[in-house]
């Protein structure tokens, strides 16, 4: 009976914490407005089990503003699907925009085995994956320019 209590106290606590969920720790990029920034993809974060990558892309979207944005590209490592979450922090000329708001900047997103998923410039892409950098419309260039950005609060579930 005692073994079966243990066994049971045993599943139950994994479940309840999660087993298999991970919170890592990221770095703060800043942006380099003197320098020309990768638009090759760069590693953002990696580990075993999935990578991110960014790159600083010039948007000529189809309606709005051309603008300079940094896309994302997430991708999985494993044979198992994984469940990942974060928030954005995002710096315009120095000051945290988002920092207050973590419920409307926090993002997740499934990745299937060996999946990889990446934003891209268009008006209907995923706003999870892509980042605003500044306006480089030559009829509108006015607005704050990105300076550091940052994904933090990044979890990972491996199902």
């Amino acid at each position: 009976m005692i073994k079966l209590f243990k066994t049971t106290l045993f599943v139950l606590v994994f479940s309840y914490t999660g087993y298999g969920q991970q919170e890592f720790s990221t770095n703060l990029i800043e942006v380099d407005r003197n320098a020309q920034n990768p638009i090759d993809w760069t590693t953002y974060y990696d580990n075993e089990e999935m990578v991110i990558d960014y790159k600083f892309v010039q948007c000529d979207p189809s309606i709005g503003y051309d603008n300079e944005s940094i896309l994302l590209k997430f991708k999985n490592k494993t044979p198992q699907t994984i469940q990942v979450s974060w928030n954005k922090n995002l710096y315009y000329d120095g000051v945290c925009k988002t920092c207050d708001y973590p419920d409307e900047y926090y993002y997740e997103i499934q990745l299937q085995p060996f999946e990889e998923v990446e934003g891209n410039c268009s008006i209907s892409s995923n706003n999870k994956l892509k980042i605003f950098s500044k306006f480089v419309d030559q009829h509108y260039t006015k607005g704050l320019k990105l300076t550091a950005f940052e994904l933090v609060k990044l979890n990972l579930i491996v199902n």
